[in-house]
């Protein structure tokens, strides 16, 4: 979905003959590292994925200092994608402060950030889990809390076009704090055999691990400057 995205930027914006078309990433440019101002954005692709969530935010930049606070809500009638997956007890709150330093580095003014978002998800859980008192069962459904805790490092650029369409991308990476609750188990019994494919089927275990993580993302907004 982000290459998607990324395409869609730079669809033709003008086109003449005989020369080569302007797309819209052609028309845009850096925002200065030491320019001020502020903007508000979304984030378009949190709807596209199994936890969709409105993601807006806000930006204050000061020179070379950026401050950004995203809050994130999501709930199952939200849902564009994954229809089979419908969940109604499904709940997504996010918290997500990051601080940014905009680097002198010639015309291209990257960035750098420190991201420490806070969230917290209630889902419905199928099949196969470890329990509070230790015992792997298989159940029909159970609620399960997930508390993520996660500092992310990140690297990235802004870019501005006809004055105020703002475009953020970024790619990052750090740890998690990670603590799963499971509650309201229904028709618990002995564990069935599943099959292990990559990002699917893990078995899910009551209490709290330390999880890497990766961030890839796209942001739009609109900015104003001073």
């Amino acid at each position: 979905m982000i290459a998607l995205s990324l395409l869609l930027l730079s669809l033709p914006a003008l086109a003449q003959n005989d020369q080569r078309p302007e797309t819209l990433l052609d028309l845009a440019s850096p925002i200065p590292n030491d320019a001020t101002g502020m903007s508000i954005h979304l984030m378009p692709l949190s709807f596209a994925n199994s936890a969709p969530r409105i993601r807006l935010g806000v930006q204050y930049k000061k020179k070379h200092f950026s401050y950004l606070l995203d809050l994130e809500y999501g709930r199952d009638n939200i849902r564009p994608f994954f229809k089979d997956n419908a969940d109604p007890v499904y709940r997504f709150y996010g918290f997500r402060p990051e601080l940014r330093y905009h680097l002198n580095w010639g015309d291209r003014s990257p960035y750098v950030g420190l991201e420490l978002p806070f969230t917290l998800k209630y889902d419905e859980h199928r099949g196969n889990l470890v329990a509070e008192d230790n015992n792997v069962y298989n159940v029909d459904a159970a609620l399960e809390r997930r508390l993520r805790f996660s500092a992310i490092l990140k690297v990235g650029q802004q870019l501005l076009a006809f004055r105020h369409l703002f475009v953020d991308g970024y790619v990052g990476a750090g740890a998690a704090y990670r603590n799963l609750r499971y509650t309201d188990l229904v028709n618990p019994g002995p564990p069935t055999e599943q099959t292990m494919e990559w990002g699917c089927c893990e078995l899910k275990e009551h209490g709290g691990d330390i999880k890497a993580e990766l961030a890839l993302g796209l942001r739009l907004g609109y900015w104003f400057s001073r």
